[in-house]
């Protein structure tokens, strides 16, 4: 449900915006399982993710403050403040992960509604990963054996069969100009998430500085 404080304030949202909020009002929120996560990965259903109500209007509103600090779009504000890298990114190699200089893990800062325990990531490269010759929706096999391979070296300290990884596709991706995909960790060991992106994860709920 949305929280208890929250109004329409009018002209605040188009009318797109609007239904999709007051549809996701209208029914109790059930949080993404492990076991639900692994289907829509595995069906490549990822248009099936769903932040909680009141994290969607934490990020729409969040996308508006964007203008007024000289941003015109989300990506350019990721590149700027967040990757901290030229935009266009400049990669030192054409094969993505080859250098650490050419990728980044950072927390989702707006993470699906997930159960506890499962911490949402995402990597950033400044190279494109290879795609399906014609298909939109999926990796080459070449693509997704580079995606496994930065995995397993990434997250040694996890059982395989509690990391998962996806991509976004189409008018699914925010962030379009830049290539990135998420990962997904159950249980992660205490400060993994640290080490590895210098932050701490964001857990579905949270409340933005």
């Amino acid at each position: 449900m949305l929280p208890s404080t929250f109004t329409w304030e009018e002209g605040e949202w188009d009318a797109q915006v609007v239904q999709l909020l007051k549809e996701a009002s209208d029914k109790p929120f059930v949080l993404h399982s492990w076991e639900d996560l692994k289907l829509i990965i595995a069906e490549n259903r990822i248009g099936d993710l769903r932040r909680l109500p009141g994290d969607l209007v934490k990020y729409l509103r969040w996308k508006k403050t964007l203008p007024p600090l000289g941003y015109t779009d989300i990506e350019k504000y990721i590149v700027a403040e967040r990757l901290k890298w030229d935009n266009p990114p400049v990669p030192k190699s054409d094969k993505v992960f080859e250098y650490p200089e050419d990728w980044k893990i950072l927390p989702n800062d707006f993470p699906y509604g997930v159960e506890p325990g499962i911490v949402h990531l995402v990597v950033w490269t400044k190279q494109r990963i290879d795609e399906a010759s014609g298909r939109g929706d999926d990796l080459s096999p070449e693509g997704r054996a580079a995606v496994n391979k930065f995995c397993a070296e990434t997250f040694p300290d996890m059982p395989a069969e509690r990391v998962m990884w996806f991509k976004n596709w189409g008018p699914l991706r925010s962030v379009a100009g830049v290539e990135h995909f998420h990962v997904l960790l159950r249980d992660p060991p205490p400060g993994l998430v640290k080490r590895l992106t210098g932050e701490e994860a964001k857990e579905p709920g949270y409340t933005m500085n």
